[in-house]
C-alpha cells in the first residue's frame, strides 16, 4: 500500500509541476520544454527488461508530460500568431 501511495504522490507532484502558473511567454516556453524533455527522458530511461516498468513510468509522468505538451503548443501558437491590436474583435 505504501508503494502505491508513493507512486500516486509522485504522479500528482509531476502533474502539479506541469501546471505551475507562468505569466511570461518565454518562461512558459522554457519551463514547458524542459518539463516535456524530462518526461520523455524518464520514460525512455525506464528499464525495458521488466514488462510493466515502462507502463508504470508512462502512468507516473504521462499526464504531466501531456499538460506540458499542450502548454508548449499554446505558447508556440501564441508566439507565432499575429498580435492582437486595439481594433481586434473580442473573443
Amino acid at each position: 500500500m505504501g508503494l502505491i501511495l508513493l507512486v500516486l504522490v509522485i504522479a500528482l507532484l509531476w502533474f502539479l509541476l506541469a501546471l505551475l502558473p507562468l505569466r511570461r511567454r518565454t518562461a512558459q516556453l522554457v519551463f514547458s520544454s524542459a518539463h516535456l524533455a524530462a518526461t520523455v527522458a524518464l520514460v525512455v530511461a525506464a528499464d525495458r527488461s521488466s514488462p510493466g516498468q515502462p507502463a508504470l513510468w508512462v502512468l507516473l509522468f504521462g499526464p504531466g508530460g501531456l499538460v506540458s505538451l499542450v502548454r508548449l503548443g499554446r505558447a508556440i501558437m501564441g508566439a507565432a500568431g499575429p498580435g492582437r491590436g486595439k481594433d481586434a474583435p473580442p473573443d
